[in-house]
């Protein structure tokens, strides 16, 4: 039976596979599927165990992640693009620039879904291709999710954000990573800040943020910046090297703020945020006093050579109420 064909009654089974190294996403995914697609989900964590797991069962359906580490989504659908037997593919995916759909619809992509999930998109989605969406119980999956998967995922739905109104500003397609989160000592901070402002090549950007309880810091680290083409990466006419700090500004002040309102979005929090300063290189940096969230990610476009790291930091004065507002996504 074809997914494209015929629409599944209630009682049949399709073989599900979600593939995303996000354990939330993979959560919020699964409780969202309708009955029939209930029966038979299993999991992948990223495109390397989704090609094996797919040569050793016949599954019907995927849900692909497209930023996974090992192997990424347009990896695994240039896999399948050879093959004759495969499922019906949806990408579900935070990058939601334009030219990313375009990319997984000529590798062959049935349908592309944007992060966060919304359930009117993903049943809208499923009608396409035949799948009856009428009867979604109230599914309690088993997956366990710590806070550092969950602040890993609403981070990457916020980076995604960002690169498309970035990708917007330049027309241009911005690469995307797997965002990084861990725990940082003063120690970790001191080193990466003291090699950062060694180059002189890289120049540094803060601002703070603040909001119903949490309170931070956002670093923006450009890199290789004498030979970032600045004028043309931001259409500039005339640009000369003293406009330089009023271009990284503008370029801090975009990303900066599309990345807190996604999370702000996300976590239902409203942050306000310090205008950004540029550190001068015989300023101390701020001292931390405790460990810190870090969350790490970088932005890059070839064309203009843009080589960026956004870091945000989250003391740990703020992790009651951070781990308070993502429980509500668990």
């Amino acid at each position: 039976m074809s997914l494209m064909e015929d629409t599944f009654s209630l009682e049949a089974t399709i073989k599900v596979l979600i593939c995303d190294d996000s354990a939330l996403a993979r959560k919020q995914l699964a409780r969202q599927l309708p009955q029939c697609l209930q029966r038979s989900i299993e999991f992948a964590h990223n495109g390397e165990q989704a090609l094996s797991m797919l040569a050793q069962n016949n599954f019907q359906l995927l849900f692909l992640d497209l930023n996974m580490p090992v192997l990424d989504g347009y990896q695994v659908l240039e896999s399948l693009a050879g093959q004759t037997s495969k499922p019906q593919v949806i990408v579900v995916s935070a990058d939601i620039q334009d030219k990313a759909r375009e990319l997984v619809f000529g590798l062959g992509a049935a349908d592309f879904i944007s992060k966060p999930i919304h359930s009117d998109e993903l049943d809208a989605c499923l009608r396409k291709l035949g799948i009856d969406v009428s009867a979604i119980p109230e599914v309690h999956t088993e997956l366990k999710v710590s806070i550092e998967d969950a602040l890993r995922e609403v981070s990457n739905v916020a980076m995604g954000r960002t690169a498309s109104l970035l990708a917007k500003v330049i027309d241009n397609f911005v690469h995307l990573p797997v965002p990084k989160v861990s725990h940082w000592t003063p120690q970790d901070l001191e080193m990466t800040l003291m090699g950062a402002r060694q180059d002189q090549n890289t120049q540094i950007i803060s601002q703070g943020y603040i909001g119903s309880g949490i309170a931070g810091e956002a670093l923006l680290l450009f890199h290789d910046i004498n030979n970032t083409n600045l004028s043309q990466l931001f259409g500039i006419q005339g640009y000369d090297l003293e406009q330089q700090d009023e271009v990284l500004l503008d370029a801090a002040n975009l990303l900066f703020g599309a990345f807190l309102n996604s999370l702000s979005e996300q976590l239902h929090v409203a942050f306000s945020q310090s205008p950004p300063v540029i550190w001068r290189r015989s300023q101390n940096p701020p001292e931390l006093k405790g460990e810190v969230f870090a969350i790490e990610i970088s932005y890059r476009q070839e064309q203009y050579n843009l080589n960026c790291d956004l870091l945000l930091l989250l003391p740990q004065s703020s992790w009651d109420k951070l781990q308070q507002y993502l429980s509500v996504l668990l």
